[in-house]
């Protein structure tokens, strides 16, 4: 059978991108795979969606260095496809383009009340603490200011556990991550003495891994409470979240977590320079009036709009991009299989042809400011070597900073 060497482009350098090159590289080892990213760092969710105290998840990534270190897969920092070069551009210089952007902003409640200065999304504080580069000079987001003593946390998935155990994790326990330290220091996370964890359902419906809940039930300085537990409730996060609650009985001097299941949130208005979250509380059958310094709001993601692309024939979408912004790592590689088969198919049956230039059709282009994955590796190294006692690095948390290291090549701070 004749060896197809097509010219393949792949938009996003996360997950579902990296993975997704990876299984086109194995089925056709002679394509020319470009990996393009806007930002002049690789890896996407890992570096900046997963908790940075989760290292060995964030270490998925050293299988993607191999294959762009080992194989002709080529990383393309620093350009973003729609601005850089426009997506017609691409798709008329490559002839397979797949779409793997996956930056989405936090959904609202829908409530009234939602937009106030009290209320920031879970996405934007964890996106801080991971480091992620803002626009300003400095790196740091808008919102990068004191939590206050007593926050909630409205949502009951993984990505509120994330929050949670963020922000009421001590030193100690932050030990080998590579948290943002001056986010965790504007934020003052060590100044927060309460934070209600608050979800629509039932802890029967809760959409958390039991294994995060069993996180936040073994954080050393927090006391773990259930209010509003109804006799009779059981199952493993009821039963692991009542044992915990019960051992913390005569616990003093520690941040309190409690965990409102059943409780729908009606309205926030603002009071005494705090907000007032309105509750229907169906456990108890009563609406209740809540006093917080913040509410982060963790019901999920939205479609960005500014990061989007239009659909286009010919162009295939992975991850978040086709799915929206829901599922797992685990869940972009399956994902980026069942697309590299449907490209595969598509390719041997002739439905798309093949023989456009690839590459150096648009390289012109970007020369000036494409960042290579050789220029990336300068970077990483000097994170590593940055990391002060306690932490495995430190991030650049400006582009200006990465691209001035990158341009000089040290890997020393």
């Amino acid at each position: 059978m004749l060896q197809l060497m097509p010219t393949i482009a792949i938009i996003g350098s996360g997950p579902a991108g990296c993975y997704s090159a990876q299984f086109l590289k194995k089925a056709l080892p002679g394509a020319e795979i470009t990996v393009f990213e806007a930002l002049p760092v690789p890896y996407g969710l890992l570096r900046y969606g997963v908790a940075p105290d989760h290292q060995g998840t964030k270490n998925i990534s050293s299988q993607f260095e191999r294959m762009f270190t080992t194989s002709n897969v080529r990383f393309v920092g620093n350009v973003e496809i729609g601005k850089d070069i426009p997506l017609t551009e691409l798709i008329d210089a490559f002839d397979v383009v797949v779409v793997a952007t996956g930056l989405y902003v936090d959904r609202k409640l829908g409530i009234p009340g939602d937009s106030l200065s009290y209320v920031c999304g879970a996405g934007e504080i964890l996106r801080s603490l991971n480091g992620y580069p803002q626009s300003d000079s400095n790196g740091m987001g808008h919102r990068l200011q004191a939590l206050g003593e007593r926050i909630a946390v409205i949502g009951n998935g993984n990505v509120a556990m994330d929050v949670v155990r963020l922000i009421a994790k001590s030193e100690e326990e932050l030990a080998g991550s590579d948290i943002n330290d001056i986010a965790r220091k504007n934020l003052c996370t060590d100044k927060v003495r309460c934070i209600d964890v608050i979800g629509r359902s039932p802890i029967e419906q809760a959409k958390f891994d039991l294994a995060m809940l069993r996180e936040i039930c073994q954080l050393k300085n927090a006391t773990i409470r259930w209010p509003d537990k109804q006799a009779g409730t059981h199952g493993l996060a009821a039963d692991l979240l009542s044992s915990t609650d019960e051992a913390s009985v005569g616990k003093k001097d520690s941040l309190e977590i409690n965990f409102r299941f059943n409780s729908t949130p009606l309205l926030i208005t603002a009071h005494n320079m705090s907000a007032v979250l309105t509750l229907n509380n169906k456990s108890v059958g009563s609406i209740q009036y809540y006093h917080y310094d913040t509410i982060i709001t963790a019901v999920g993601f939205c479609h960005n709009p500014e990061g989007s692309f239009a659909s286009v024939a010919g162009v295939y979408s992975v991850g978040w991009a086709r799915r929206g912004p829901t599922g797992t790592v685990a869940a972009n590689r399956r994902e980026a299989a069942e697309v590299s088969a449907t490209i595969l198919k598509d390719l041997e049956c002739g439905r798309i042809a093949t023989g456009k230039a690839g590459l150096k059709t648009v390289e012109d282009k970007i020369t000036h400011k494409a960042v290579t994955f050789e220029q990336w590796q300068y970077l990483d190294r000097y994170e590593i070597n940055s990391a002060p006692s306690g932490r495995c690095r430190k991030k650049a948390i400006s582009i200006a900073e990465m691209l001035s290291v990158m341009e000089t090549g040290t890997s020393l701070p």
